[in-house]
């Protein structure tokens, strides 16, 4: 699941509270708000259904081919934003990077995806901690556009990211976030350093992986963040994920992937050589395809 559909998810959960919010000036008939027309003026012809089955529907009623479900889009029209100013600002309004974090249970999960979560994901207060270094890098452009700069990323990626939360910042450490633990990166002494704040490895961005069709799979997140940069989640259904290393792949994480388009974007290396050779001999009896991105084009896995 993309991160735009998920903020769809939450905000089909506060429905009502949403169009009040977006139309103060609106009044509740039955299960919709109504309102005259999206700038909000006094009416009754534009509705938001904001209980029942059909909660989250909402159009113009005069006209019975203007009508949708992606509450994303009515924030847009309402506020005359466009899609990343009110995919922050839907965030803004919710109150956390992902609310899925502030809570512990399965019930932050895509559906179906219950068998295949972590049985050791983070703590509550381990959520918090998590939480905090991505609003901490969320709130800094300064902080999001040197990182940007210094890799060749663009830093609305950069803060994009944090809204999973899957990046953040801490003690002067990027934080690669799981939901299973913290990776923290830096450099000391002209070394590269790599330390888990807390917790233990599995797939960075794995929960993405149960509603998407096609899965671009990395051995580093660094490497899944310059595909991401470079568009390749603009596909739809399409996700990028990434190995914790080129030689971390569980055999129990096979089972995330089946059925799915999978495309391995290792490097050309000995070890991302090795990497996909193990990975795809581990899931090719369960995907509908693997290939091999060879960062200059696809070629099937062997």
């Amino acid at each position: 699941m993309s991160e735009p559909k998920h903020i769809k998810q939450l905000l089909r959960e506060r429905v009502a509270e949403l169009a009040a919010y977006l139309f103060p000036d609106g009044r509740r008939e039955g299960v919709h708000w109504c309102v005259g027309d999206i700038t909000g003026v006094t009416g009754a012809s534009f509705k938001i259904c904001i209980a029942g089955n059909k909660a989250g529907s909402w159009g113009d009623f005069a006209d019975s081919r203007k009508h949708s479900q992606n509450l994303l889009d009515l924030w847009m029209q309402a506020r005359n934003a466009d899609f990343k100013t009110a995919l922050r600002e839907c965030t803004d309004w919710l109150g956390t990077p992902i609310s899925r974090y502030e809570q512990r249970g399965t019930q932050f999960w895509p559906a179906g995806a219950a068998d295949q979560i972590p049985a050791d994901f983070l703590s509550v207060e381990e959520c918090r901690r998590a939480v905090k270094m991505a609003v901490t890098l969320r709130n800094d452009p300064k902080l999001c556009e040197q990182i940007a700069n210094a890799r060749g990323w663009k830093s609305e990626t950069i803060r994009d990211l944090t809204v999973g939360p899957h990046l953040g910042w801490h003690e002067g450490k990027l934080a690669f976030i799981y939901e299973t633990g913290v990776k923290l990166r830096w450099r000391q002494d002209d070394e590269r350093v790599i330390r888990w704040a807390f917790g233990k490895p599995w797939l960075w961005r794995g929960s993405l992986v149960n509603c998407a069709r096609t899965v671009v799979l990395s051995e580093g997140e660094t490497d899944t963040i310059s595909l991401i940069d470079a568009g390749i989640e603009r596909t739809e259904g399409t996700v990028a994920i990434a190995l914790p290393s080129a030689s971390t792949f569980d055999e129990r994480w096979t089972s995330l992937f089946e059925g799915k388009e999978v495309i391995l974007a290792f490097d050309a290396d000995k070890a991302g050589q090795e990497a996909t050779r193990r990975v795809s001999q581990l899931l090719r009896m369960h995907v509908a395809s693997l290939k091999q991105l060879n960062w200059g084009g696809l070629r099937r896995a062997s």
